[in-house]
């Protein structure tokens, strides 16, 4: 598909010459250079009564990113209407590369949406979205341009559509008509844009699977990934993926072992005794593509594990670490490679050391053998084996207390994607480290301070002496930095209320996505956050669904402070998009405590088609709590939903609204074991940790699952399932130490 692209702008290249200006221009003092002219000269060359000498320069800049592109907005503004729908195209393309630097260009560009041209409406299309995340005025036109009479057209729409994502939904019906299209590329375009949206699963899932058999190998390929992406939403056509796991293509196969994975376990039982062949032949390829798909399976890939045990010991070193990986993923159940992955962490290849010695946590929950292979591939001389060790020993977290030294030492790397990474680790092993990364941020690199602000985010309150910190980052010029800095500042919460001004400047920010996440923190902080009441009041109208449903959030969360909102909050409830419904309905509750407007709202949302919107109407009635106990038949039935998010909201719900339910636990439990552990959120675990601990049942069967939980790399979640294990076995809860993780 990308191929005809390619090669249209090649010809599009060799027919007007180099892109450059020719036209010598005088160059100011300090004026910035990009490929060899000075900016000026681009600028002339925009306005250049030429029109090839105009295409030239519109295409030439397509990629300029950087401060240096803000100077070229104005110009381009005005090439968004120039005669020539080539440069028109290009003008838009050039704005997109630039995205949230040319915000004053979004009124031309939205006018631009009615251009006589399609493909100019579709690049002006993307231009929005990288801009502004615009997409109620945008998918409206994209859908449309799928009716197109020329295929190019077609394809590039539903390729556009598919970056939208969830908030494409509303062309879902054009896309399957699409599906059914003449060519191969708009069928492949259209079954790879449903899958990213993951909407309408009765009426998509179907349709896709038809497609795998279709005669081209893309589409057929595009139509498995795209099943993968409705997980348990796609179980009624497991007998097709299955026969297409057999497809004579090796990315149909992978594709599909993939999509399978993501079902689950009712998918695993069938489709791993087909893979294992393919872990028998001698083609590399076919046998990486099988390893890469039992990773996806985890603990469900055991019928796998003969095979797995045999590969350890293959000549070819990357089948060797395809296969250490797979063994990390299915965890306690490879525990029988515990010998061989032993050896290999003794190896020669500093890599594959790394790679056994985590395998050798993942699946031994030991140390001894893992965690002094990573401090001492900290100190290799590649910087990429040291990256690596940094990210094994984030992943084994508190548990890996003894590389503190190391990776303190490592704070001053000459690599700065290692000392990113090692941010990261210092933060997942101890919560002590918040003066090392405070020290690290004040490094020269924006990803290495980026990389910290996120690490402090992670260790929530641990972290409150770094909110003044986190506050001047807020200021940078960095709009990347601004956000680390603003979802660090939710995580922290309360603590965090001295940076709440701050918060309240970016909510009135160009730039949609500092609204959303200034919104999520104030949330976050809460009560403390009175003073952004009137600015998330207005945000309530704001463009973008996200903003509006973050407004509608932070107001909740503020409480009963916001009280002169509800009337505001009332009308949301009417709101096209169905999240900020939820989220309106969730404030009026937290803010007047009355149920009669929020539960109604979301026990309709329980049975939306989108399995996002059911989790988040279960979550919302579960904090409701008691007061929503009449939604418990609804809740009940929804533990059994075919999707894995929603069973799992649905029994923490029920454990929240009705205490004494059977269900709860035992859809929790279930839930964790299908699944790897990291699939959940470090909030999600800590919440199970605590319904799995409830005094009032005391159920020394989930005793194992705690002692789990009290290990996790998170301190959030080890915490709480410390806590949880006390109230059950006290006993096997002081072998944890009398002291708090």
């Amino acid at each position: 598909m990308k191929i005809a692209v390619v090669l249209s702008c090649l010809v599009t290249y060799l027919a007007l010459g180099t892109c450059a200006p020719a036209a010598p221009v005088a160059q100011a003092p300090g004026e910035p250079i990009y490929k060899g002219a000075p900016l000026s000269a681009w600028i002339k060359a925009l306005q250049d009564n030429n029109r090839d000498t105009r295409r030239k320069a519109s295409e030439g800049l397509i990629g300029i990113v950087g401060p240096q592109a803000k100077v070229l907005v104005l110009p381009l503004i005005d090439a968004l209407v120039d005669k020539d729908r080539i440069v028109r195209g290009n003008a838009a393309s050039v704005l997109q590369g630039i995205g949230r630097d040319a915000v004053v260009a979004v009124p031309t560009l939205r006018k631009a949406l009615k251009d006589k041209d399609a493909t100019v409406r579709i690049y002006v299309a993307q231009a929005l979205w990288a801009i502004e995340r615009q997409s109620k005025l945008t998918v409206p036109v994209l859908a449309e341009c799928l009716k197109h009479e020329e295929e190019n057209v077609r394809d590039l729409a539903a390729m556009t559509l598919a970056n939208f994502g969830a908030r494409a939904r509303v062309a879902v019906p054009a896309l399957l008509d699409t599906l059914k299209d003449d060519n191969d590329r708009v069928r492949e375009a259209s079954a790879f844009a449903l899958g990213q949206i993951g909407h309408d699963a009765p009426r998509v899932v179907p349709a896709l699977a038809a497609l795998l058999t279709d005669k081209e190998i893309p589409v057929r390929s595009a139509a498995a990934g795209a099943l993968g992406k409705f997980g348990a939403g796609a179980e009624s056509v497991i007998p097709a993926l299955l026969k297409a796991s057999k497809d004579w293509a090796a990315v149909v196969r992978q594709q599909s072992h993939t999509a399978l994975s993501k079902i689950g376990p009712a998918a695993a039982a069938s489709a791993v005794p087909l893979i294992v062949p393919d872990l028998q032949t001698t083609d590399k390829k076919t046998r990486q593509v099988a390893l890469a798909a039992l990773a996806t399976f985890g603990p469900r890939a055991k019928a796998a594990l003969p095979d797995l045990t045999k590969l350890l010991a293959d000549k070819d070193r990357d089948i060797r670490e395809y296969t250490v990986r797979v063994l990390a993923e299915m965890g306690p159940e490879a525990k029988s490679t515990v010998p061989a992955l032993t050896e290999l962490a003794k190896g020669k290849d500093p890599y594959l050391r790394c790679a056994a010695a985590y395998a050798l946590y993942k699946v031994n929950k030991e140390i001894k053998g893992s965690v002094p292979v990573l401090i001492a591939a900290l100190k290799h001389t590649k910087e990429d084996v040291r990256e690596y060790a940094a990210q094994c020993l984030a992943g084994i977290g508190r548990r890996a207390k003894e590389a503190l030294p190391a990776l303190r030492e490592m704070t001053e790397d000459e690599d700065e994607i290692v000392r990113a990474n090692v941010a990261v680790a210092l933060a997942r092993v101890s919560a002590d480290t918040v003066p090392a990364l405070l020290d690290m941020l004040r490094d020269k690199h924006a990803t290495v301070r980026a990389s910290v602000a996120r690490a402090l985010g992670d260790l929530g309150p641990d972290a409150k002496e770094a909110v003044t910190a986190l506050r001047d980052l807020l200021r940078e010029g960095n709009d990347n930095m601004r956000l680390e800095a603003a979802s660090a500042l939710g995580n922290i919460g309360p603590a965090a209320k001295e940076a709440v001004p701050a918060l309240c400047d970016l909510l009135r920010h160009d730039d949609v996505l500092l609204r959303w996440i200034a919104a999520i923190a104030l949330g976050e902080i809460g009560p403390e956050a009175t003073l952004g009441i009137e600015p998330l009041r207005d945000l309530l109208k704001d463009d973008d669904e996200r903003v509006r449903a973050a407004a509608a959030r932070g107001l909740g969360e503020i409480g009963p402070a916001a009280k002169e909102t509800v009337s505001a909050l009332a009308k949301v409830l009417q709101d096209e998009s169905v999240v900020c419904r939820v989220e309106a309905a969730l404030a009026l509750w937290r803010i007047d405590k009355q149920t009669r407007t929020a539960v109604p709202v979301l026990l309709a949302c329980l049975t939306d088609p989108s399995p996002g919107t059911r989790m988040n109407a279960a979550w919302g009635l579960g904090e409701i709590g008691a007061a929503a106990r009449s939604a418990g038949p609804a809740l009940e039935k929804a533990t059994k939903d075919g999707d894995l998010r929603v069973r799992v909201e649905a029994a923490f719900a029920l454990w929240r609204v009705d205490r004494q339910h059977k269900e709860a636990a035992g859809v929790l439990a279930a839930s964790y074991r299908e699944t790897q552990p990291e699939r959940f959120t470090s909030n999600s675990r800590a919440v199970m940790a605590r319904v799995l601990g409830d005094k009032d049942r005391r159920d020394r069967a989930v005793v194992p699952m705690l002692v789990e939980l009290v290990n996790d790399p998170s301190h959030q979640v080890s915490r709480t399932a410390l806590e949880s294990l006390r109230t059950i076995d006290a006993a096997t809860a002081k072998q944890f130490g009398t002291k708090t993780p």
